[in-house]
């Protein structure tokens, strides 16, 4: 599941676009993936890897990755109905991709929150970059879809 909310446009909502924007404070992309807890309670977990796929070159940009402390669905999320987040163990590094490739990010400690006690209601994706950041959404072909990979050991 995911969106993009913009400032510009608060009411607007973009859940079935086939691309996530973000951009500056303006607009911000929510991705929520299904994790379910008791499935990894029992394991060790070695690291986890976000991974979006970008149409267009991605140039290094500091992306911010939040975990989602409030519930949201796809088909309402919008600038001003949106969930809040936490940045408390939020992921932050310098990102960069070719075009037509994935761009990835370590999200260790929101993935060990949500298996530990937090609900996995999702994460926030922002960044100061000023221009239009577009990446496929899970309306997307499957191939390109957003991941979340997660390395682990019995």
């Amino acid at each position: 599941m995911d969106s993009y909310v913009d400032e510009i446009n608060p009411k607007f909502k973009y859940g079935d676009k086939p691309r996530l924007i973000m951009k500056d404070t303006s607009k911000w992309i929510y991705l929520k993936f299904d994790i379910h807890r008791p499935r990894w309670a029992s394991k060790t977990i070695i690291g986890t890897l976000m991974r979006i796929w970008v149409p267009e070159t991605f140039s290094a940009q500091t992306i911010t990755v939040r975990r989602l402390t409030q519930k949201w669905r796809e088909d309402t999320i919008r600038w001003n109905k949106k969930p809040l987040s936490t940045a408390t163990g939020a992921s932050s590094g310098s990102v960069s991709a070719a075009a037509d490739s994935f761009w990835e990010i370590n999200i260790d400690t929101i993935v060990a929150d949500w298996i530990a006690s937090k609900a996995p209601y999702g994460v926030r994706l922002s960044t100061a970059a000023t221009t239009n950041e577009k990446m496929y959404s899970s309306e997307a072909r499957a191939m390109f879809r957003p991941e979340l990979l997660i390395t682990w050991s019995e």
